[in-house]
């Protein structure tokens, strides 16, 4: 077997220190010809580094239990002129910071806790915007079913509480559509513009629970029951089920200021409504694009 050059034992070990700057130690293999890469530490989360030397940062891996990580990088955000409503254009590219999201929406028996620890507002299970379901039954609690009729101020008490926050306009789109690094190439491209989270395709009442005039259910349901129409990164019900605030102060010619591009956005600094994304049970097939949003 030729010799590289190691310097070294079979099957010992030495301190060593990576590209990146992490210490750690390497092995020799057995014929001497090559040397393991020093283990770096794990990758740490929100840190904004690449701890692990892998050229990622703030991996998925690093979320907490139930969130799901969005890797940094650009996405198309809005709509081409004529696809969708004029307060989704112009499309323009935005670069985010990686982050982590929760996998569904908070639930019933989630926000419930918030409430029993008096940090949250009630919860109407009946209320003029969550109808109760086909099958409702006064003996259930509807434990994973979507917490709605919830308004913004208790949505974010609950995410204070919940020690996380409401996420942006612009990550939320994100975690639905997908970012440019989901298809190759690795740019942003008519590839990357994705009209629902699963894809192109036409809704169907196997991938969301939504259709006014055709409605899949007359109801809302579990946060997990559509696998099918998870986004890319596998968030699940960013289209149907129930409406989900983000924390912008929603206008209509906001997209005009990011129109070249921009890194990160949170919105006006102030306004009279807040933004809803992804449609609920009740909402057009319209209303459930990545694209759409509404005060």
């Amino acid at each position: 077997l030729p010799d590289d050059g190691f310097s070294c034992s079979p099957g010992t070990r030495a301190d060593c220190t990576t590209d990146c700057g992490s210490s750690g130690w390497a092995t020799c293999a057995d014929d001497c010809t090559s040397e393991a890469r020093c283990a770096a530490p794990a990758e740490a989360c929100a840190n904004g580094g690449d701890d692990d030397c892998d050229t990622a940062t703030d991996e998925p891996a690093c979320c907490p239990a139930g969130m799901l990580g969005i890797p940094g990088g650009p996405f198309k955000m809005g709509s081409d002129a004529g696809e969708g409503y004029p307060d989704e254009d112009p499309q323009h590219v935005v670069e985010l910071s990686a982050y982590c999201i929760d996998r569904t929406e908070v639930t019933n028996a989630e926000y419930r806790q918030c409430v029993a620890d008096g940090a949250c507002g009630p919860l109407d299970l009946g209320g003029p915007v969550f109808p109760l379901p086909d099958d409702y039954d006064t003996n259930r609690t509807y434990d994973q079913y979507p917490a709605a009729n919830v308004r913004w101020t208790d949505a974010l008490a609950y995410c204070e509480w919940a020690g996380k926050r409401l996420p942006t306009e612009a990550e939320w789109e994100k975690g639905a559509r997908g970012g440019c690094e989901v298809v190759q190439p690795e740019s942003c491209g008519p590839e990357d513009e994705r009209v629902y989270p699963w894809g192109d395709a036409p809704p169907t009442c196997a991938l969301t629970i939504a259709g006014r005039h055709e409605p899949c259910r007359r109801g809302p349901e579990d946060v997990a029951a559509r696998p099918a129409g998870a986004s890319p990164y596998g968030l699940l019900g960013m289209a149907g089920n129930a409406t989900e605030w983000v924390a912008d102060w929603y206008d209509d010619a906001y997209y005009w200021t990011c129109a070249t591009g921009c890194a990160d956005p949170e919105g006006p600094a102030t306004g009279t409504s807040h933004v809803r994304r992804g449609g609920g049970w009740e909402s057009s097939w319209r209303m459930i694009r990545v694209a759409y949003r509404g005060p």
